[in-house]
């Protein structure tokens, strides 16, 4: 099998990184690889949904979330990097490979590297994520933030690094086969 633990990808809000996921996790199953997306967004949602019932959609509710990820890794950096662990290691027994689709800070870059995971990332313009976080009935405005969990990743080395172009589905199968391939080691890396 693959000499990698997992998929991880990068990329600032509206960039395409779980459709992404999606395609890279469709073009695994026509090679007889079963995944699923995780992310290590999912604790910080059902935490704000827990204590202010509050979801990424509801006004208000991206800056909450920023807010609730960003206190628990004030007091343990790493506290949300072990409830990844505890969900993927609950993949583990049925074969399943993890495919990450939120990958922001340095420390969770580290981990990742360090636990032999495929690390991408999929970047776009301000203005072509603005109109993707529009089309969710998401804030606009989010995609112009400078906060740390959109800029930490900017200028660290990834196994992939592209451009999606206006959202472009037709960019991300392209190199969602590339992602696939490497994981599945039909390609090396260039």
């Amino acid at each position: 099998m693959s000499k990698w633990a997992g998929i991880a990808l990068s990329g600032k809000a509206g960039a395409g990184k779980n459709e992404l996921g999606r395609t890279i996790g469709a073009m695994l199953a026509t090679d007889g690889v079963w995944s699923a997306q995780v992310a290590l967004a999912d604790a910080v949602k059902e935490e704000t949904k827990r204590v202010y019932g509050l979801t990424k959609n509801d006004p208000g509710g991206r800056e909450r979330l920023v807010e609730v990820g960003h206190g628990m890794r004030q007091v343990c950096p790493d506290y949300w990097i072990r409830q990844l662990a505890k969900s993927v290691d609950s993949l583990r027994p049925y074969g399943l490979i993890p495919i990450l689709t939120d990958l922001r800070y340095l420390n969770e870059y580290e981990w990742a590297r360090e636990n032999h995971w495929l690390i991408a990332r999929v970047d776009a313009t301000p203005t072509d994520r603005a109109v993707v976080l529009s089309q969710r009935g998401e804030d606009r405005d989010f995609a112009w933030t400078d906060h740390p969990s959109e800029t930490e990743l900017d200028e660290v080395e990834f196994a992939v690094r592209f451009w999606n172009p206006h959202g472009s589905l037709s960019v991300l199968s392209h190199y969602g086969r590339q992602i696939a391939d490497l994981f599945i080691g039909r390609l090396e890396f260039a």
